[in-house]
């Protein structure tokens, strides 16, 4: 695999890029192992920090690297337990859209990826994280009730995920005050003790 160095604009994350880019490929002769999951991982990471700038350019770049990385090693593969590989790629590619803003893309790809076989091989604890990140691409598209079901089944997954996240509550907080929700939604609400 050849090493692509950051571009300048990248280069605005330097601390997770030059962790990412420190943990190559291969293993030295005297050195740690090499992780190029782990390295992938922290691209992801890097994208997300740069989503959360609005840098749409650096987000694409860091993500392509990464989707490359995990296309060559596959899924669930490395040293640290990352839980990485084209799946999770993807879960970045949609907390990114969602971060910028773009919340129709971030629907598309979110659906596309949990309707896909990989998607239940995630650990039970990733699936509900990512979900609480997506839930909040519905409520920018109008559509509450999916991001309701998106919060139940991150609950069903790992509820303290969900039952210990601020963000879980805040998205919860918002669905209950915009009017009725689902009976499930509305348990989920009272076992956090959101009232309706």
């Amino acid at each position: 695999m050849t090493r692509t160095l950051p571009s300048r604009r990248i280069a605005r994350w330097p601390g997770i890029i030059a962790a990412a880019y420190r943990i190559g490929p291969r293993a030295w002769r005297d050195g740690p192992r090499r992780d190029p999951a782990l390295r992938g991982t922290l691209l992801v990471q890097a994208a997300l920090a740069a989503a959360g700038f609005g840098d749409e350019r650096s987000v694409r770049e860091l993500i392509d690297q990464a989707a490359g990385i995990a296309d060559e090693i596959g899924e669930g593969h490395g040293l640290h337990w990352t839980s990485f590989g084209p799946t999770a790629v993807e879960l970045g590619r949609v907390a990114a859209a969602v971060e910028l803003g773009a919340g129709g893309e971030a629907v598309i790809l979110h659906e596309r990826v949990v309707g896909a076989v990989d998607w239940r091989r995630l650990p039970a604890e990733h699936r509900a994280a990512y979900l609480l990140d997506a839930t909040r691409a519905y409520p920018r598209v109008g559509d509450p009730l999916a991001a309701g079901r998106a919060l139940v089944d991150a609950d069903r997954a790992a509820p303290a995920e969900v039952r210990l996240r601020p963000v879980a509550r805040t998205l919860l907080t918002d669905l209950t005050r915009h009017g009725p929700v689902p009976a499930d939604v509305a348990r989920l609400a009272t076992a956090l003790g959101i009232g309706s």
